[in-house]
């Protein structure tokens, strides 16, 4: 024990067993022991179950007004207000905007429907003009050509049966001339009526040849023409509707898509500024920040901006809390889950509270974020037991914990400053009746105050604290201090 310990260093050092011809040397006697052999880290209190508010915003808001830190919620409790102003005037443009949309989207439908009517307008009034350009060739075909070739023909038969009459007449003109029942003058007339007569003939075969060879050929290519230059703009028509169409169609969509996205925007924003009012999701207690990184030192305060997904709130249950510890990578290898711990907490009031390892880590920390010294240092978790409602921890407090690595039972040990290394050998000073005198040791490690020896020592034997060559070299003879005396637990009670 401790205590033990202080009164031999004292005693010892106060004249030992009263020989004149001892010097006074701080001494411990070499008795066998139990160890606890442990590893010591500073850690840093975590809640075990913890809520971590995160401002469900993009980009970044202003601090308008938080909760108190320390503050006891429960669900629904407002915990932030950020800033909404510009969000608020983006909500009131889009709503202006939509109503200037769902315009022109009515607008746009109007124009399709009128364009749809038009359409069909159009290509009705195409396939009309195609039905008459068919009539009026059939009409042709079948009508005007057939009357047009018959009045010719029929001219033709006239001017011929005109001038066989004439002929005849002016053949039998000379006889009655003769006999004088016409006169020359009446002769010459029947003359001249004969050769009209064959004029009229000629004429009235030529308009006919005339018609059947150039004028009914062109009328019939031209309405032929005219049918097929209609047929071509139905189809036109058809082309230019359905162009017509698919521009306004298109139209309408563009104007329903920037709709439908303003309003989505608008869904979206509004979502926004409904958590732009942060609410407490569970109960709890409001410690600023990260709790699970406290050394993130970011300010959180009103006139702060906070980030999208930025971790600025932490709701710990404070009824089950753990300790975090980064450990050496050369101590490492001894820790596993299920050790039992001793965790000291100054808040705590000095009690000393008790745990195991619940997890370790299998990778090491970020050495240059964090410690920047080169050494690999893995996180482990520790687990407190007991009802801790009444000691009023909190995440993000100083711990020391104790890892109990192994429990060393009737070991000889001393304490570690009397044990002194030169040439890779391990030496002590014993005490004998001319004084203390170098003996070699062999050792193995004990914990971080004692020393166990394997050979060399026997129990009941005394050993100096310090090295007393050393102290008579520099006129030396004081006493090192008492750091070098045993925990509460050395005994083996944990």
């Amino acid at each position: 024990p401790a205590a033990a310990l202080a009164v031999a260093l004292l005693g010892t050092a106060c004249g030992g067993d009263g020989a004149s011809d001892v010097p006074d040397v701080a001494s411990f006697e070499v008795t066998q022991r139990d160890l606890r052999v442990t590893i010591s880290e500073k850690a840093a209190l975590k809640a075990k179950n913890q809520i971590l508010i995160r401002p469900q915003i993009p980009g970044q808001a202003k601090i308008l007004s938080i909760i108190d830190e320390g503050s006891q919620v429960k669900e629904g409790d407002v915990l932030a207000e950020l800033d909404a102003t510009d969000l608020q005037k983006e909500i009131e443009d889009l709503r202006n905007r939509i109503i200037q949309l769902s315009g022109d989207v009515t607008a746009a439908e109007s124009e399709l429907s009128i364009q749809l009517s038009q359409n069909e307008a159009d290509i009705e009034d195409a396939q009309r003009k195609l039905r008459f350009a068919k009539v009026e060739l059939e009409r042709y075909l079948q009508g005007e050509f057939v009357q047009e070739k018959t009045k010719r023909e029929t001219r033709v038969q006239e001017a011929k049966s005109t001038r066989e009459r004439a002929e005849r007449k002016y053949e039998q003109m000379p006889a009655l001339l003769e006999e004088g029942f016409v006169t020359t003058e009446q002769v010459e007339e029947e003359r001249i009526n004969l050769v009209k007569a064959k004029s009229d003939l000629e004429l009235a075969e030529l308009d006919l040849s005339t018609y059947l060879k150039y004028t009914a050929p062109k009328d019939t290519a031209q309405k032929e023409a005219d049918v097929r230059n209609a047929e071509l703009e139905v189809d036109r028509t058809v082309q230019r509707c359905a162009a017509r169409e698919a521009q306004k169609r298109a139209g309408l969509d563009r104007q329903r898509s920037e709709l439908d996205n303003v309003r989505a925007r608008l869904e979206e924003q509004t979502a926004v500024l409904a958590n732009m009012v942060i609410r407490a999701p569970g109960p709890g207690i409001v410690i600023y920040g990260n709790a699970s990184r406290p050394w993130d030192d970011r300010e959180i305060a009103v006139g702060e901006n906070v980030f999208a997904k930025q971790a600025f709130l932490t709701l710990p249950n404070l009824a089950e809390m753990q300790a975090v510890l980064a450990v050496h990578e050369a101590d490492i290898a001894r820790v596993a889950v299920g050790q039992p711990c001793f965790v000291r907490v100054e808040t705590a009031r000095g009690q000393s509270l008790e745990g195991a390892v619940s997890r370790v880590a299998l990778v090491p920390q970020s050495q240059d974020r964090r410690w920047g010294d080169g050494v690999k240092r893995f996180e482990v978790e520790v687990s407190l037991d007991g009802d801790l409602s009444a000691l009023e921890l909190k995440p993000g407090l100083t711990a020391h914990v104790e890892i109990l690595v192994e429990q060393l039972k009737g070991v000889l040990a001393v304490p570690a400053q009397a044990v002194f290394a030169e040439r890779g050998k391990y030496w002590v000073f014993l005490q004998g009746a001319a004084g203390f005198k170098r003996r070699e040791v062999k050792i193995k490690p004990g914990n971080t105050q004692f020393v166990v020896i394997t050979e060399g020592l026997a129990a009941g034997d005394r050993v100096a604290l310090y090295n007393p060559e050393r102290a008579a070299d520099s006129g030396g003879g004081a006493l090192p201090g008492a750091g070098g005396g045993a925990s509460e637990g050395d005994n083996g009670k944990p």
